[in-house]
Parts: structure tokens; C-alpha cells; sequence
């Protein structure tokens, strides 16, 4: 009887200690790989002031679709879903001050001291990462148009690890512009991340088989992660709710907002999330989220 009291402890000790992991953690050592559940959600800007374009400025100031309506869903919608990191877009700073601070979450926005007026911040839970840098670039540079990618090197606090989240909104009416920043981002990528994994989050107002998608599609250091899934996608195939008739990469359907993993990311899983409130939803976009592992990198 007492071997086995013996046998027992030693099991439950050896059966601890497999899920658990043995010892501490050194200073710069990664002992796991990281998981995460990371998100491309454009929150949609708040229409305090017309547009050039009239009709989308009725658009936005619909009763569906007023900052008003949606702006206590957003952040309940991110701990619902316990979403670690969300590439955002669009916000601008009124609505950013309205959301921030939060107990839970912060933000980086590099492009603070800019003229851009939509801004695509970054989202990230306090507890789980630190940001040891950050930065932006322009993605037409020379134009008028605003659009640039946020970038952020972030400290995984369990595992020691690092890994850099990159996040842009395209421009939504020229397709050579947007040709040009794919083409520009897939060069500054490895400039900035320097061999260390990577995620690549936006809104790219194009749909993934376009001319415009296609060196995202064909690169050799990412994959989009709904294309590598292990489990299959879930959700709507569509990434946008609210059609409109002037803003056809909306109506049309195909999902125009992507997350991109670098090569030896798994993603475990990946979901369009349709969350609403009496009939009003978050956004005019759908959140897209993947949870992904990033491989333990040697030091």
C-alpha cells in the first residue's frame, strides 16, 4: 500500500511538472514557445467633422454606425475574446482618449506627434507584453493620402521571448498605391525585425488574389494566417458588415482585412467574429482573429 501511495505522489509530481515546465527562467531565455490571440480589427473613425465625401458622412453618422452607439463595444469585445494583441485602425484621438486608459490594455501610437488623423495603433495587454521599441513609416511616401505601418518589437513577459507586430491601413482607392506600399513594406519588414518572428496585421482595402495582394501572397517570409489554419476558419467569409454602395470592397463581400504570420509561425486557429449589439455592431468592419504559436527562438 505505501509503494503505491509512493508511486502516486511520484506521478502526480512528474505529471505536474510535464505541463508545467522545470526551474526559472534565466535573463534572455525563452523556455516555450509563445501562444497568443492577435486581431486586425478597424474600429471605424468617428465622424465629428463632414467628409469630402458627403455620402459617406451620412454613412458613418447613421444611428448603426455613430461613434456613440458603438464606443462601449469595442474594448468588452476585446476581453471577451481575451484578444492579447489587436492591430487597429482608423481610430483617432478623440476616441482613442474615450477608450484609454484601461486596466487591462494600452496602446503605442508612434505617429502621436504626425498629421495623420486615422491612426493605426497598436493594442496590447499590460500584463502579457511589454513594448521594447516602436516606430513607423510611411507606406506612399511622396503622397498625400496618410497611409503608413505601425511597428512595435514586444517583450512576451512568461516566456521571455520577442517577436514585432507590424499594422497599416492601405490606401482604399488606388490600386497602384497600393501595389507600392506591399512592395515597400515586404522590404522593411526584415530591415526592422532582423530575423525575429513577426505579425503583419491591417486593413489592406484589396481583396488576397489582386494584383495588389499578390507579393504578400507570393512572399517567402509571411504567410496569411487564414490560408494555414490548423483548424478551419470560422465565421462569414466576408471581413466587412454594412454594405455600401460607394465602397464596393465592402459590398462585394471578400474580406479586405488580413493577418499575416512570418514563416514557422502555427496558426492554430483562425475566426471573423460577428459581434452585435441590439442589431448595431462594433464597426463596419469584422474583427479578424488568429490565435497563433511562435516557435521558441535560441538566443
Amino acid at each position: 500500500m505505501r509503494k503505491i501511495k509512493v508511486f502516486l505522489a511520484l506521478s502526480c509530481v512528474c505529471f505536474s511538472a510535464f505541463f508545467s515546465g522545470c526551474g526559472g527562467l534565466e535573463s534572455g531565455e525563452t523556455s516555450q514557445n509563445i501562444k497568443l490571440k492577435v486581431s486586425s480589427f478597424n474600429m471605424m473613425f468617428k465622424s465629428d467633422v463632414p467628409n469630402p465625401n458627403p455620402a459617406y458622412f451620412e454613412y458613418t453618422k447613421m444611428t448603426i454606425r455613430a461613434w456613440e452607439v458603438r464606443k462601449d463595444m469595442l474594448m468588452p469585445l476585446l476581453k471577451f475574446h481575451e484578444i492579447d494583441i489587436c492591430g487597429s485602425q482608423e481610430l483617432r484621438n478623440p476616441q482613442l482618449e474615450y477608450l484609454f486608459p484601461d486596466k487591462d490594455y494600452a496602446y503605442v501610437d508612434s505617429a502621436v506627434a504626425s498629421k495623420v488623423w486615422m491612426k493605426n495603433v497598436v493594442i496590447y495587454r499590460k500584463d502579457k507584453y511589454r513594448p521594447l521599441s516602436d516606430g513607423f513609416f510611411m507606406i506612399n511616401p511622396g503622397k498625400k493620402n496618410g497611409r503608413y505601418c505601425q511597428w512595435v518589437k514586444f517583450l512576451d513577459l512568461n516566456t521571455n521571448g520577442e517577436f514585432f507586430v507590424f499594422n497599416l491601413h492601405n490606401d482604399h482607392l488606388k490600386p497602384e498605391l497600393r501595389l507600392a506600399a506591399s512592395k515597400l513594406v515586404l522590404e522593411k519588414i526584415p530591415e526592422i525585425a532582423k530575423g525575429l518572428p513577426f505579425l503583419l496585421t491591417g486593413d489592406f482595402n484589396a481583396y488576397i488574389d489582386s494584383g495588389e495582394m499578390k507579393p504578400y501572397s507570393e512572399s517567402a517570409i509571411m504567410s496569411e494566417a487564414k490560408s494555414i489554419s490548423v483548424l478551419s476558419p470560422y465565421g462569414p467569409k466576408t471581413s466587412g458588415c454594412f454594405p455600401y454602395e460607394k465602397f464596393p470592397a465592402i459590398t462585394k463581400g471578400a474580406p479586405i482585412d488580413f493577418i499575416f504570420v512570418s514563416k514557422g509561425i502555427k496558426v492554430l486557429k483562425f475566426g471573423v467574429l460577428t459581434d452585435c449589439r441590439n442589431g448595431s455592431y462594433p464597426s463596419d468592419h469584422f474583427p479578424v482573429v488568429a490565435k497563433i504559436e511562435i516557435p521558441k527562438i535560441a538566443k
